[in-house]
C-alpha cells in the first residue's frame, strides 16, 4: 500500500524570464501541513524573494510519472514574508514535474 507524497518546489520566475530555476524543497505525506510550512515560509523557502513562486504536486511512484498533479500555487508577499494562495500562472502551462525535473 502506497501513501500519497506531495512535493514542495520553489520556483524563481521573475519578469519575461524564458527559463525558470526550480528547487525541491521536500516532500510531506500530510497535505494540511505542507501547505502550513509552505504559507509560513518555513526555512526560508523564499529566499528573500528567489523563489517567488512554490508549487506543491501529488507526485506517483515512478520514472517521470504523468499522472503528477499540481495540487496547490502559492506566490510570496514581501510585505508579510508569507506565500500566499495563488491561481495557476499561465507560464507555468505545459510543463509538469516541476519537483522531479
Amino acid at each position: 500500500m502506497s501513501k500519497d507524497v506531495y512535493f514542495v518546489t520553489g520556483i524563481n520566475r521573475k519578469g519575461d524570464l524564458i527559463a525558470s530555476k526550480n528547487r525541491c524543497w521536500g516532500y510531506y505525506f500530510d497535505l494540511e501541513l505542507a501547505k502550513k510550512h509552505v504559507v509560513d515560509n518555513v526555512t526560508d523557502i523564499a529566499e528573500a524573494n528567489y523563489y517567488n513562486y512554490t508549487v506543491i504536486e501529488l507526485v506517483d511512484e515512478g520514472i517521470l510519472p504523468l499522472e503528477t498533479k499540481e495540487i496547490q500555487w502559492f506566490k510570496y508577499n514581501v510585505d508579510i514574508d508569507k506565500y500566499e494562495e495563488c491561481e495557476k500562472p499561465e507560464w507555468s502551462y505545459g510543463v509538469c514535474n516541476w519537483s522531479i525535473g
